[in-house]
């Protein structure tokens, strides 16, 4: 069950490499708070059901860089969280779009992070 809401989340994030990502930073945000969910078939199912959402607007080029101008940002973060909602809304207020996050706990390689699986 693990796995499969794993590869569900991370299906739905790889959404944001497209060129018109059709998930931003605000979404991004909403769709972590879907791992507070204690019923781990509703969450898996909620999950299933965002991904078939994202794959259509996807397919339809709706997403959050129509004329792609927004400039893609990777926002990397410290082991003390930030107040997320209030950079996301800085970053994206301003033009940009958070196409990924990562959490540097001290011992991550940015280099090889952003060719892995944040590469844009």
């Amino acid at each position: 069950m693990f796995s499969n809401i794993r590869e569900e989340y991370k299906a739905i994030f790889s959404f944001r490499k497209h060129q018109n990502p059709p998930i931003d930073g605000k979404n991004s945000l909403w769709i972590q708070q879907l791992f507070l969910v204690e019923e781990l078939n509703k969450l898996l199912l909620a999950l299933i059901k965002l991904k078939g959402e994202l794959s259509s607007n996807t397919t339809r080029n709706v997403g959050f860089d129509t004329k792609g101008l927004r400039k893609r940002v990777m926002l990397i973060t410290t082991r003390i969280m930030p107040p997320f909602g209030e950079i996301y809304r800085l970053i994206e207020s301003t033009g940009a779009i958070i196409v990924c996050e990562e959490i540097d706990m001290g011992i991550t390689n940015t280099g090889l992070m952003f060719f892995g699986d944040c590469k844009s």
